[in-house]
């Protein structure tokens, strides 16, 4: 019997810095006998200084491009609170009631296991928290490489508007290596410039591994599209 599920939008977001770029990569995700595809269908990036509220507009206005293509409102949001948690709390006030998922990026060999409760703040007269993932960084990078030479990742590389994004993910991959510390540990570096679009879409990749959000169509069921309108 073929298990099917999808599909579904991820959107993953990589807050920045002070110096660094925030990014935005968007995939759809597939799921049919335990395979994953995941087609990327959107990457921008927004210059530094970013504020929290500025993703938000920035998630937002991504995420109405998106719905007006692909015609399709199922969506887990990814977002980075390594740093920045004012980011999360301001999303989970816009985004649809548990569709928000943390992740921490942490100097480990491998990601954590399961999922922790992050406490983001009083929404709706009531303490709310994001589940979050623990990724390595390490981990991260390796499980991009993987994805791209067995065909589960595919790059929107037909579509002229996102070529400049998509030529951008490929510099800062090509700069990705493993080091040697002087301890004997190997870990992940990016040589020379950002890995913001890099690190969105090996946030976006880690999260397939999650169940499918609720609301994923199963196979055969008929949904009418969220319009972009919706969004804004």
């Amino acid at each position: 019997m073929t298990i099917e599920t999808g599909p579904y939008l991820i959107c993953s977001i990589d807050p920045g810095g002070t110096t660094d770029p925030a990014a935005i990569v968007v995939g759809k995700v597939h799921r049919a006998n335990h395979m994953t595809s995941v087609k990327i269908i959107h990457l921008d990036t927004l210059k530094p200084t970013v504020t929290p509220m500025a993703h938000v507009t920035f998630a937002q206005s991504a995420m109405a491009k998106v719905y007006s293509e692909v015609g399709h409102g199922t969506t887990r949001f990814i977002v980075d609170v390594s740093n920045n948690s004012a980011i999360a709390y301001l999303l989970a006030q816009a985004l649809p009631r548990d569709t928000l998922v943390g992740c921490k990026i942490i100097n480990a060999d491998s990601h954590s296991a399961g999922l922790t409760p992050m406490l983001i703040g009083d929404i709706g007269g009531r303490a709310s928290s994001i589940p979050v993932m623990n990724l390595s960084r390490k981990q991260l990078l390796l499980d991009v490489g993987v994805a791209f030479q067995s065909g589960i990742l595919a790059l929107p590389l037909t579509d002229p508007e996102q070529q400049i994004q998509v030529q951008e993910l490929k510099r800062q991959m090509s700069r990705a290596s493993m080091k040697v510390t002087p301890a004997g540990r190997q870990i992940a570096v990016i040589d020379r410039g950002h890995d913001d679009i890099l690190m969105a879409l090996a946030q976006l990749l880690a999260a397939t591994k999650l169940p499918a959000p609720r609301g994923a169509r199963r196979s055969g069921e008929r949904r009418e599209p969220l319009s972009a309108a919706a969004w804004t």
